[in-house]
């Protein structure tokens, strides 16, 4: 009969006591209890492995090399079983995303159903907020990745393109420009524009892009959320600039949307981490789910474009 692993944990815990009583303590078993484990291991390799006739505890030759042997085992065992325990919390932890409200519209719902096949016991954490602070919460270590528009960045921080994504006019259908695939700059004057609020990094691309051609759209509605941004052209109350990863199938269904043009303004979105940060096996798998899923958006709005 081959000894287990609890008898040569007795063993171990025996030699590095210093003996049978003290070693009572760290097993939890009786002095007897331990003589009598001893005892039977002896009869099972069929060697003394300990010394009896001296008051010190003294290891004989066989008993010197199964503890030994025994303590090495006993190291590796441990290790591994660390090693599963690991990856078993790595496979139930929450992954932290912050990122900006059109990627939870669009990318998003995507990658996360096919993660969660993979990974049905991970909490997926979305914390919502602007680029800033989306770059923000990924230095502080808040979030274990970001998606955010290319910014200026903190040392500890890359940045990784993931799209190209260009601003688009959404209009009721009974508006003048329901049937239009293009629209200009120059031709949105005098209308009322719903768009982001001044000092955000969308805004400050656009108005930087239509300045420069002596443009100046009228924002006439500021908004921080592309859902109240739709409640306002869902009312006629105005047209709509966003970019074109924010058009859901609602927004398609309900909503006319046209390319912007003269000029055509877009953003560079990217994913930022910690810089030299591994992502474990959870974080890994969901970005490269996420770059699949970009990929075949990309080919769809290629068909469709």
């Amino acid at each position: 009969m081959p000894l287990d692993l609890e008898a040569l944990r007795t063993l171990v815990a025996v030699v590095e006591a210093g003996g049978l009583t003290a070693a009572s303590g760290p097993l939890g078993r009786t002095t007897s209890a331990i003589s009598r484990r001893i005892a039977q291991m002896e009869s099972q390799v069929g060697a003394t492995l300990l010394d009896r006739a001296t008051r010190q505890l003294r290891l004989t030759q066989g008993g010197r090399t199964l503890f030994d042997c025994g303590r090495q085992v006993i190291a590796d065992v441990d290790a591994a079983v660390t090693i599963v325990r690991r990856q078993q919390e790595d496979s139930r932890r929450d992954i932290v995303l912050a990122t900006f409200d059109s990627m939870t519209l669009f990318y998003l719902p995507a990658a996360i159903k096919a993660f969660a096949a993979r990974y049905p016991v991970t909490h997926v954490r979305i914390r919502e907020m602007q680029s800033s602070a989306v770059i923000d919460a990924v230095a502080r270590q808040s979030a274990d990745f970001g998606i955010a528009n290319r910014i200026p960045l903190p040392p500890n921080v890359s940045f990784q393109p993931f799209l190209t994504d260009a601003f688009v006019l959404a209009c009721t259908k009974k508006s003048r420009l329901a049937r239009r695939q293009n629209v200009s700059w120059k031709e949105l004057a005098g209308e009322n524009l719903i768009g982001f609020a001044t000092g955000t990094v969308n805004r400050t691309l656009i108005d930087r892009a239509t300045h420069a051609r002596n443009i100046f759209p009228n924002w006439q509605y500021e908004v921080q959320t592309l859902s109240s941004a739709m409640s306002l052209l869902e009312n006629d109350i105005g047209l709509v600039v966003l970019p074109t990863s924010a058009i859901t199938r609602r927004i398609s269904a309900s909503a006319h949307v046209a390319k912007l043009i003269d000029p055509v303004v877009s953003r560079e979105v990217g994913i930022v981490r910690r810089k030299e940060e591994t992502a474990n096996e959870i974080v890994a798998a969901f970005l490269d789910v996420l770059l699949v899923v970009r990929e075949q958006a990309g080919r769809r709005q290629a068909r469709h474009g």
